[in-house]
C-alpha cells in the first residue's frame, strides 16, 4: 500500500507493509513487503511497518517479533512504525482500539453505520452468484432492522472486532468514502 501523508512533503512516497502476525512469515508476506520497499526506496520515500494484530486468538506478540526479525534478516527494513518509532506501540493496531471506538461512536451517532449479524457463510452464499463477474454484492440484510430486532440479535454478534460487524449505511459513497474514512482514522487525513 502506498500513501501520501498530509504532513509529508508534497509527492513524498510512503510505502506501508501491514502483516497479520498469525504465524510464520510466508512468501506472500515477503513479496508484498519487497514490492512496497522497492517502490518507496526507488522514489526516495520511506516504508512504514504496521502490525495488524486485531485478532488476539490468532495474533501474538511473539509472532510479530518473529515476523519483524525475519524481515530484518532479509534486509527489508522500515523507516517508521512498529519496533523503530518512538511511538512504536501505536503501530500495533490492537493498541489503537480506543481511537477506533471513538470514531465508530461518531459514525453511530451520525447514523452512518449499522451492526450486521450475518454469519460468514450467509455472506458468502449471498455473493456466490456474483463471483464470476468480480462483484461482491451485500444484500443489506441487516440494514433496516429495528432497534428492537438489533437488541434481540446482539448476543449472537461475533466479538472478535467491532469493525468486522459494522457496515456503512451510505453505500452510494462507494469505496472512496470508506478509503477516506480509513485514511482519516489512520492519521493520513485530518478529521474536523
Amino acid at each position: 500500500m502506498l500513501l501520501e501523508k498530509q504532513n509529508s512533503p508534497a509527492g513524498a512516497v510512503v510505502g506501508r507493509f501491514a502483516p497479520t502476525p498469525s504465524g510464520f512469515l510466508h512468501l506472500g508476506n515477503v513479496f508484498c513487503s519487497l514490492l512496497a520497499w522497492l517502490y518507496a526506496k526507488s522514489r526516495g520515500g520511506k516504508l512504514v511497518l504496521r502490525i495488524e494484530d486485531l485478532d488476539p486468538q490468532r495474533c501474538t506478540r511473539q509472532s510479530a517479533d518473529q515476523l519483524a526479525g525475519d524481515l530484518e534478516w532479509l534486509g527489508l527494513t522500515w523507516d517508521e512504525g512498529a519496533y523503530v518509532s518512538a511511538d512504536s506501540e501505536s503501530y500495533f493496531q490492537s493498541q489503537r482500539s480506543a481511537i477506533y471506538a471513538h470514531y465508530f461512536a461518531q459514525l453511530q451517532e451520525q447514523g452512518l453505520i449499522y451492526p450486521c449479524f450475518c454469519s460468514r457463510s450467509e455472506l458468502h452464499a449471498a455473493e456466490a452468484p456474483h463471483l464470476s463477474d468480480g462483484r461482491i454484492i451485500y444484500a443489506g440484510t441487516c440494514r433496516h432492522l429495528t432497534q428492537e430486532r438489533r437488541r434481540a440479535k446482539a448476543p449472537t454478534r461475533a466479538t472478535a472486532s467491532m469493525m468486522a460487524t459494522m457496515r456503512a449505511k451510505a453505500l452510494s459513497w462507494g469505496w472512496k468514502a470508506v478509503t477516506l474514512l480509513c485514511a482519516a482514522v489512520m492519521g493520513f487525513l485530518p478529521i474536523n
